[in-house]
C-alpha cells in the first residue's frame, strides 16, 4: 500500500510560496544592504571634503563657498538615503513576517502529513499482527489435529 497525502497539492503549492516569500525577503535585504553602501559613499565623500577643505588655508572664504552648496546637497543625499534606507527596513519586516506566516502554514501541512504516514504505518503494522496471528493459529491448528 503506498502513501498518497491527499493534501499534497495544497503542501506543494505552500513550499513554492515559501519559496517566493524566501525571494522577495533576499531581494528586500539587498536592496537594503545596497542604500546603505551608497549612503555609506556619500559619508566617505564628506569626509574626504572635509580633510580637504581643512587644509586648504584658513583665508580661502572662497573655497568654502565653492564647496558650501556641494556639502549641502550631499547632505540633503544622505537624509533621503536614510529615509530610502528606513522604508526598506519596514519593507523588510514586512517580508519576514510574510515569510513567517507562509512558513508555519507549511510546517502545519508537514506535520499533518506526518500524522497522516504515521496512521497508514499503524494500520499496516495491525494488518501485518493480523496476517501473523492467522497464521500462528492455523499452524497450533495443524498440530492438534
Amino acid at each position: 500500500m503506498k502513501f498518497r497525502f491527499s493534501l499534497e497539492p495544497v503542501l506543494k503549492l505552500r513550499k513554492h510560496e515559501e519559496k517566493t516569500e524566501q525571494f522577495k525577503l533576499g531581494k528586500a535585504l539587498g536592496k537594503k544592504v545596497e542604500l546603505q553602501r551608497a549612503r555609506q559613499n556619500l559619508v566617505q565623500q564628506l569626509k574626504k571634503m572635509a580633510v580637504f577643505l581643512e587644509s586648504q588655508t584658513t583665508g580661502h572664504i572662497m573655497v568654502w563657498r565653492r564647496y558650501y552648496s556641494f556639502l549641502e546637497q550631499q547632505q540633503k543625499m544622505i537624509s533621503i538615503y536614510d529615509k530610502k534606507i528606513e522604508e526598506a527596513e519596514k519593507q523588510v519586516q514586512i517580508q519576514r513576517a510574510r515569510l513567517t506566516e507562509v512558513n508555519k502554514k507549511t510546517q502545519t501541512l508537514e506535520k499533518l502529513e506526518t500524522k497522516e504516514k504515521m496512521q497508514l504505518i499503524r494500520h499496516l503494522e495491525q494488518l501485518d499482527q493480523k496476517a501473523n496471528n492467522e497464521i500462528a493459529a492455523q499452524r497450533f491448528n495443524r498440530k492438534r489435529r
